[in-house]
């Protein structure tokens, strides 16, 4: 229950854990970086990965599930479109260029990562690394780091 009341105090701004108290980080003009203005660094990449850790522990298993199975789905197409594509190339043109298989299907199937980030989805690899880093940070306990998975 303390852990729950902890996240309800992450999630709401409080000053425990995070630099910034906003929903959204601030910008990086305003702390005198040459960096583009959408990109984190240091303390605040840290806070934004942290804060993405309580919010997927707290996701219901019913939307893990249908953010998987649409991962799932992306992932699916872009391969398949990605062996379509390379299958597709003709015999002379493969004995000519050796590698244009193998590139459409690192671009086509790089289309899937894309369709995930752009549309929605849960690969498991990135809970992987969010959820590891809230544990590691203490932020979240096992039990909720094996249900978000």
């Amino acid at each position: 229950m303390l852990w729950k009341q902890k996240t309800e105090t992450i999630l709401s701004g409080g000053p425990e854990r995070f630099h910034w108290t906003s929903t959204t980080p601030p910008r990086l003009e305003e702390h005198g970086h040459a960096a583009p203005n959408d990109m984190l660094s240091g303390l605040l990449l840290e806070d934004a990965i942290l804060y993405n850790a309580t919010r997927k522990v707290m996701n219901p298993p019913d939307k893990q599930l249908f953010l998987g199975f649409l991962a799932g789905i992306w992932v699916g197409l872009g391969g398949l479109t990605a062996i379509s594509m390379a299958g597709g190339v003709p015999e002379d043109v493969r004995e000519r260029w050796t590698m244009l298989p193998k590139f459409l299907t690192g671009a086509f199937f790089a289309f899937a990562l894309h369709f995930i980030a752009m549309f929605g989805g849960e690969l498991f690899t990135g809970n992987t690394m969010i959820l590891s880093i809230g544990k590691c940070s203490v932020l979240i306990c096992l039990f909720s780091l094996l249900i978000g998975y």
